[in-house]
């Protein structure tokens, strides 16, 4: 009897030994998992090296003089005011302008050169001064932590020398000014095409892309031999654009969605959307590190034509289809940055061949047969359409369609996004996000 009570007994022990064993197996699989769940090196973008940190922290990096800039910005636009409508006595309401005049950039609406418009102009000379000490800058780098507060801001300071340039053709009739501004305004585009995240970098290519375009309005109605030789020889001396870094637009795309993680991570994440947009930005980062990895590969694709780059996006590894046919995904983003690229660089070699056009126009009265006889010597090939790789549809006997590119009419549409949902799981200790489809 005593010898089975004691078995027992020593059963009993071994049970609990057991079990505290097993609960101190549970505690430190649990520290295990929550010190790797607060161990960021899995999502962090690589480390900056510090020659590059010490550029960034430089005040000579044209980032820190760009955002002097824009703290001398006026602050308010004027009010719109009620002037007399023409040819209605006693009339009075606010006059619509055209679209994209200098009025409507203002938010005022004027038929003429109101007050109002001068003296916002006259408020802004500052900025734009200091804006153009950051031309001179070596270089233009931004700190991550500042992606998401100034980047989307400093397009302000390309549409106010925009709305400077208007004023000085449209309004004070000094087209000599009007080129330096608006030439100032594409040196700051390409000063921020340097840096910034995709977004950005579409933003500015597209304002550069308005920039050629408002040139090749005023060439067309300009009637100055001495006007279209300035332009001509002003765009020569800022050339072509360059293309963008893409190894370093992808790195800023890494590091923004960083930053945001780190920002959502900081605040309460016991709200739903919260949590949810945690797990998709952490799902986000993974796939943009994957594209990281891909990096070589991305950058021989990144060099091809807008319609190349279309077709080696479709034929992209398998692991990788998802991502770039999702609606927002970097893909995508990417097409859409391409395009506005070769948009960009389009439109400035027609405005370029349309200076030379314009001038042959004044000299001979008539607009010349082909293309290169309109370029001449003043330069060694005759610039081709980007999109095509051919040249410029030419048609003298039609003005108003001069020169047209036959390339893509407008960018990438976006692919119908169904909605998601998460759901995060631990399965024998590993944690495990995944998207769970759901219908439209």
């Amino acid at each position: 009897m005593g010898g089975a009570r004691g078995h027992k007994r020593k059963s009993r022990r071994e049970i609990r030994t057991v079990l505290v064993l097993a609960a101190l197996v549970c505690v430190l699989g649990a520290a295990i998992l929550w010190a790797r769940g607060r161990d960021q090196r899995g999502l962090q973008p690589p480390p900056r090296s510090p020659e590059l940190q010490a550029r960034i922290e430089s005040p000579e990096n044209a980032a820190h003089v760009l955002v002097q800039a824009l703290h001398l910005l006026p602050g308010d636009n004027p009010l719109p005011q009620k002037y007399p409508v023409p040819d209605k006595p006693g009339e009075m309401r606010l006059f619509e302008t055209e679209s994209g005049s200098i009025a409507r950039a203002l938010d005022i609406w004027a038929p003429d050169d109101a007050p109002e418009i001068a003296a916002r102009i006259e408020q802004c000379r500052p900025a734009l001064d200091k804006a153009r000490e950051a031309l001179d800058a070596p270089y233009f780098l931004f700190p991550a932590q500042e992606a998401n507060v100034r980047r989307p801001i400093l397009e302000l300071l390309v549409r106010h020398f925009r709305i400077a340039c208007r004023h000085a053709w449209e309004i004070r009739g000094d087209p000599e000014t009007a080129l330096g501004l608006l030439f100032d305004g594409v040196r700051l585009c390409r000063l921020l095409r340097q840096d910034g995240t995709i977004r950005f970098l579409t933003t500015i290519q597209a304002e550069e892309r308005g920039l050629w375009t408002l040139l090749g309005t005023y060439l067309e109605q300009s009637s100055d031999a001495a006007t279209l030789n300035r332009a001509f020889e002003g765009m020569l001396r800022l050339g072509e654009p360059l293309q963008p870094d893409y190894a370093r637009v992808i790195d800023s795309e890494w590091q923004a969605y960083y930053t945001e993680t780190e920002r959502i991570r900081s605040e309460d994440s016991s709200g739903g959307f919260n949590l949810r947009r945690l797990l998709y930005l952490r799902w986000r980062t993974q796939r943009l590190r994957a594209f990281i990895d891909h990096l070589n590969e991305w950058q021989e694709l990144m060099t091809l034509s807008y319609p190349g780059l279309e077709k080696a996006l479709d034929a992209a590894p398998v692991e990788m289809a998802g991502e770039l046919r999702e609606y927002d995904s970097l893909g995508h983003l990417l097409c859409q940055v391409k395009f506005e690229e070769t948009s960009g660089l389009a439109a400035y070699r027609q405005v370029l061949l349309l200076a030379l056009l314009e001038l042959h126009r004044l000299d001979k009265g008539q607009y010349p047969g082909t293309l290169a006889e309109a370029v001449g010597a003043r330069l060694e090939t005759v610039p081709e359409d980007p999109f095509t790789g051919t040249a410029f549809q030419y048609n003298p006997a039609t003005p108003e369609r001069l020169l047209v590119s036959p390339g893509p009419g407008k960018p990438p549409q976006a692919y119908r996004r169904p909605e998601k949902s998460w759901r995060a799981e631990v399965v024998k200790g590993v944690v495990s996000v995944e998207r769970i489809d759901t219908k439209e």
